[in-house]
């Protein structure tokens, strides 16, 4: 989602390592390309949004669940707390990480099919 791309940022400044910097860059572009495949995916196939990359999400925020709510407003929280921070954090200090978000996300059982969101 958009939220994770944008989130990224701080854990990429907050890295206390170059290495971890790339990785995390790597991650951030990955993230960019499923947010893009999400958009296009939702109004061509889906008929949802207006093709504007939040277009989609705009248009379902009403549905979405306690759980989607929940992981993403965890992200947006630990983002601000790396970006307040002075001089970054060790990797030890990271507060809850995106991948953990996206891991749980993925790990429901509550998809769009089942809920009727789209075609099939």
């Amino acid at each position: 989602m958009d939220a994770v791309v944008d989130g990224l940022s701080p854990y990429i400044d907050a890295a206390p390592l170059e290495e971890q910097k790339y990785f995390l860059a790597t991650q951030q572009a990955d993230e960019a390309r499923h947010a893009v495949f999400f958009n296009r995916f939702m109004h061509e196939v889906a008929g949802i949004g207006d093709g504007r990359v939040d277009g989609a999400l705009q248009e379902i925020r009403p549905r979405l669940n306690w759980g989607f709510e929940r992981v993403f407003g965890r992200l947006e929280t630990s983002c601000g707390t790396l970006q307040r921070a002075a001089g970054g954090l060790d990797a030890g200090g990271l507060p809850g990480g995106a991948k953990r978000g996206e891991n749980q996300c993925a790990q429901t059982n509550d998809s769009p099919a089942r809920r009727s969101w789209l075609p099939g």
